[in-house]
């Protein structure tokens, strides 16, 4: 499925999930319960993996896996009794250029002291692996968690800057990172 088209189906799911208050339950499909609304927001997580809110043209490292994939790492924080696991449906666009999409499935929302529930890390891939065409760039970043036991669902977005800084190849355990000059590694 083509980008515009993947556009086309993220905003159709989006429009479709939006009733108007006080809406007619009767128009239900029998396919679930009728689609209800939850508050939450994209953030990150700092060092340690904790959480971190996020504002708009925040930077977001651009990370190089091991197998060559580009991708972005994102938290997302939901209200209290949010479900989980829930279908993480993401949307992004990089300064006007055609939007393209991704999910991931079964993403955990753990309870926090606060009464808020935050996600395990939510990762982005993008469609082509040449850093130079995101570096420095921002993105509009669209995402929809997906409830379909309950119906429901709570969509948010993040404008973002997107960076380079950091040399190393990701490797899902200790990064490899080049060599300076020295002989050292970074």
């Amino acid at each position: 499925m083509g980008a515009s088209k993947s556009l086309i189906v993220l905003m159709g799911l989006l429009l479709t999930s939006c009733s108007p208050e006080g809406g007619d339950e009767d128009t239900d499909t029998g396919v679930g319960p009728p689609s209800a609304e939850f508050v939450c927001e994209i953030g990150l997580s700092d060092a340690d993996g904790a959480y971190v809110s996020a504002v708009d043209n925040d930077p977001v490292e651009l990370i190089l896996g091991f197998q060559g994939f580009l991708f972005l790492e994102f938290m997302v924080r939901a209200e209290a009794g949010s479900p989980s696991p829930v279908l993480v449906r993401m949307s992004m666009e990089v300064d006007g250029e055609d939007p393209f999409d991704g999910s991931q499935p079964q993403v955990a929302l753990s309870d926090q002291a606060d009464g808020t529930r935050v996600s395990e890390v939510i990762n982005l891939f993008l469609p082509n692996n040449d850093i130079s065409l995101y570096k420095d760039n921002t993105a509009r970043v669209v995402m929809r968690l997906e409830d379909s036991a309950s119906g429901l669902t709570c969509t948010a977005e993040r404008y973002v800057t997107l960076i380079d800084d950091d040399p190393c190849i990701h490797t899902g355990g200790e990064p490899i990172c080049p060599e300076d000059d020295t002989g050292e590694t970074l």
